[in-house]
């Protein structure tokens, strides 16, 4: 769950961030699985569903060295409905929690502040757009 730290929102971030930027998979499994990681809503749950899919149903600390994700990424409607999902998150959608002891918060590190994430949200969202227009040509 995010917090709320000194007036500002931070997102929890899966803790893998060696792994996060690989590949344009990872771009995305990472920022489902942030999402998540952050909301308790309906968008949260569908997040995960992609996840699973994408991972063929390994989870994030379970993967094999020589994992791979499946090619859902290619089926048009799959990636249609994952670009819907994150062209509507905004920070209502993300819980942030202000009732926390310091203590408790070991990392900042497994934290980023929302407006940064929420730039690599577009990113990818802009890369998953790019990729729609690409395989509708095809």
């Amino acid at each position: 769950m995010g917090i709320l730290y000194n007036n500002n929102k931070y997102i929890e971030l899966s803790g893998q961030d060696t792994e996060r930027y690989l590949s344009f998979e990872d771009e995305v499994y990472f920022i489902l699985y942030e999402l998540f990681l952050n909301s308790e809503s309906n968008k949260s749950l569908l997040a995960y569903q992609y996840c699973w899919f994408l991972s063929n149903g390994v989870s994030l600390y379970g993967r094999p060295l020589n994992f791979k994700y499946s090619n859902i990424l290619l089926d048009i409607d799959f990636i249609k409905s994952i670009y819907n999902l994150i062209a509507q998150i905004t920070d209502n959608d993300l819980d942030f929690n202000d009732k926390f002891d310091e203590n408790d918060i070991q990392n900042m590190n497994d934290y980023m502040l929302f407006e940064e994430w929420n730039y690599k949200l577009t990113e990818i969202k802009n890369k998953i757009y790019h990729l729609i227009n690409d395989l509708l040509k095809n």
